[in-house]
């Protein structure tokens, strides 16, 4: 039978974590791999619908090591999120990066505490955007299974500039350029050097560096990414795959955060890079919603995991 057990660790402040240790009666793995199941953005290490016990306990019948914690200032744990903070405020923190230091903190522990050789990282929603940084960052981490990733921020507080000199062409930054100049008065604003139109600075720099951009792909006529577009994804998501990691993208068909990463992600990243696109899967949960609700999208969700991960073991 399985052993689960009750862990504690302290993160880089020293506020006390709390986890659950899952353990394979009998290792069937060539390799000691763990998979850390992190929080979904503001909940607990058990999630709606007690989706992440479910998925801890199919994940170590396999033979995985499994770990899921709670960060700082959610459910068990110690530490307080900022009260001034709004639930959008922290949402959008979370997608900047709050909860990278406590899961890095985490994959020390997990590490240490089952003497593994590789890491698997599963989130969703907001801890989707946590594995995806703490994957560009964590060179243990073998693979990410995302379900229902966010890539967009839930502010606007954003450098446009940064994100098309990502994923567009000169000609594309260009045209974008030239439609803001001559938009309202931010022309006025060009001409007095009042206006941080830095991303002029960049597209000078690829037109007349032009080999030196990695950007390939079809042009259209103007970029149509979010200007919430978040940067901090796509870099990880970089990061990641250069390192010829893969990332398992799982989304329910009427959650939002689908028609985002398709407008964003996919058709203005992905579509443009085949080496990047040939790094990652996407597969879609039919008329799941956000917490899978119906025990039959659960069983489905589980299913598609246990199939990667299977897929995952045999390669090992």
């Amino acid at each position: 039978m399985n052993l689960e057990k009750a862990v504690t660790f302290r993160n880089n402040k020293g506020q006390l974590l709390f986890g659950i240790l899952h353990l394979p009666e009998s290792p069937k793995l060539k390799s000691r791999i763990g998979i850390n199941i992190l929080n979904p953005g503001l909940k607990n290490r058990v999630a709606p619908n007690r989706i992440n016990v479910k998925m801890a306990r199919m994940f170590c019948d396999m033979g995985f090591h499994v770990l899921r914690v709670d960060p700082f200032g959610i459910g068990d744990s110690e530490g307080e999120l900022a009260a001034h903070e709004s639930v959008m405020d922290l949402w959008g923190m979370i997608q900047r990066g709050l909860f990278v230091p406590d899961t890095l903190a985490a994959n020390d522990f997990f590490v240490r505490e089952a003497r593994l050789e590789k890491l698997i990282l599963i989130g969703q929603c907001g801890a989707a955007v946590t594995g995806m940084l703490v994957g560009g960052k964590d060179d243990r981490v073998e693979s990410l299974i995302l379900v229902d990733s966010p890539v967009r921020l839930l502010s606007s507080q954003v450098d446009m500039s940064d994100i098309l000199a990502e994923i567009s062409r000169p000609g594309e930054m260009m045209l974008y350029y030239l439609r803001k100049v001559f938009s309202g008065r931010s022309w006025l604003n060009l001409i007095r050097f009042q206006s941080d139109f830095g991303g002029l600075r960049k597209l000078f720099a690829r037109m007349t560096h032009p080999h030196s951009s990695r950007n390939q792909g079809n042009a259209s006529d103007a970029p149509g990414v979010s200007e919430r577009f978040n940067k901090k994804f796509l870099d990880a998501f970089r990061r990641f795959t250069d390192r010829n990691k893969n990332v398992y993208f799982l989304f329910a068909a009427n959650d939002f955060s689908l028609q985002e990463f398709r407008q964003d992600m996919q058709a203005h990243f992905l579509d443009r890079h085949p080496e990047y696109r040939s790094r990652c899967r996407i597969d879609i949960i039919d008329d799941a919603n956000h917490v899978y609700t119906e025990e039959k999208w659960q069983h489905e969700l589980l299913h598609y995991m246990k199939s990667w991960l299977e897929r995952y073991r045999q390669a090992c």
